[in-house]
């Protein structure tokens, strides 16, 4: 998010713990080749992908409606406290009105696989 700075400068943290104690894991295009490989599989496209874009986006269209659904969910799962997650909050309504706050997307990999005969 830029501007940089504010309540939202921990979201990568904070989203890591929340994507782990739901048993995800947040590095798992990282070892998709690893996974692939082990079942057999041949990769045969790995894209990357982000979004980018300003408060009249959809990409930050789509990350405030995650927010303001999700951040609550963080305080009663005891990932952040309810103070923290007034503060974040209020940062991302702030970075909301900025026509100069830039959002990026988490990092999406798109892979395709055959299976290795």
């Amino acid at each position: 998010m830029f501007p940089e700075g504010g309540g939202f400068e921990n979201a990568f943290d904070i989203l890591k713990k929340y994507w782990a104690h739901g048993g995800g894991d947040f590095y798992i295009g990282n070892r998709l080749p690893e996974i692939f490989s082990k079942l057999g599989l041949q990769i045969i496209d790995f894209k990357p992908n982000c979004l980018a874009g300003g408060p009249d986006s959809g990409v930050f269209n789509w990350a405030d409606k995650f927010f303001t659904i999700h951040i609550p969910k963080m305080v009663e799962m005891g990932i952040i406290s309810k103070d923290y997650a007034a503060i974040f909050l209020d940062d991302w309504n702030d970075h909301k009105v900025n026509k100069y706050s830039i959002f990026f997307s988490p990092l999406v990999v798109d892979v395709c696989g055959r299976k290795i005969f």
